[in-house]
């Protein structure tokens, strides 16, 4: 299991954003504030070095611009990667480009573990965000890895099918189209894949359920699973630590 460590931010990461930007109709500070993070933003009007000063505190994770056509953008990636405050934080690029263009591999030196599209809708940017701080703020059981896969949920009078927003061993958080109440007895099935695809069919309980923060979908719930058999726990067990330990997320 991955050792477990508390970031800056504790239970809730601190996410910096370098030029605050709208996605759909609201901006991406709001969004992942909606979604449990701690956002420090800055002025528009800003530059990296008067936005750096400003930092309060360290912080779990950068988002940046990224544009292959403005070499602003690389030289304020320079200074983040020597400077104090951030020269160990890693960075998520916010781009609307493919990787056509963009200088992949001066990208990594600069920190940059992944691109984030703003075309995407705000669930994918929500679980890019979480598997980017995940291994550096989890304190939990379980190793927890930020997903986004279709999961079949059935109860007594409910049947549908949701996603899932992060998994773990022990459990799962999903987007819901219905308000479960807590302690509902639920089943659950759903594919992961890694050395070959293995279908899980679980039994779970609801924890606990509340609207969903980024507003694009009616409620999140929060599972735990009865007790698994054991070559099911452990395939999740490694499925979720195999996305932990990928850092390429480009």
């Amino acid at each position: 299991m991955r050792e477990a460590y508390a970031g800056p931010a504790g239970m809730r990461p601190r996410i910096f954003i370098f030029r605050d930007t709208h996605l759909f109709r609201l901006k991406l500070s709001n969004l992942l504030e909606g979604s449990g993070f701690e956002v420090q933003r800055c002025s528009p009007a800003a530059d990296i070095e008067e936005a750096l000063a400003n930092l309060r505190g360290e912080a779990d994770l950068l988002i940046m611009p990224v544009d292959a056509s403005d070499p602003a953008t690389f030289r304020a990636l320079e200074i983040t990667s020597r400077h104090p405050k951030t020269h160990r934080v890693p960075v998520l690029g916010l781009t609307t480009l493919s990787r056509e263009g963009l200088d992949i591999a001066r990208l990594r030196i600069l920190r940059v573990i992944g691109l984030i599209d703003k075309r995407w809708i705000p669930e994918q940017i929500v679980a890019r965000v979480h598997q980017a701080v995940s291994p550096h703020t989890e304190e939990r059981r379980y190793s927890r890895a930020a997903v986004f896969m279709p999961v079949d949920i059935r109860t007594e009078k409910f049947r549908s099918t949701e996603y899932a927003l992060d998994l773990s061993v022990g459990g799962m958080r999903l987007t819901c189209s219905e308000n479960l109440p807590t302690n509902t007895d639920l089943s659950v099935s759903f594919e992961i894949e890694r050395n070959e695809k293995i279908w899980v069919d679980a039994s779970a309980r609801v924890m606990h359920c509340g609207r969903s923060r980024s507003g694009s979908v009616p409620y999140e719930i929060g599972i735990f699973f009865y007790p698994l058999p054991g070559e099911v726990a452990e395939a999740i067990e490694q499925y979720v630590e195999c996305l932990l330990e990928t850092q390429d997320t480009f």
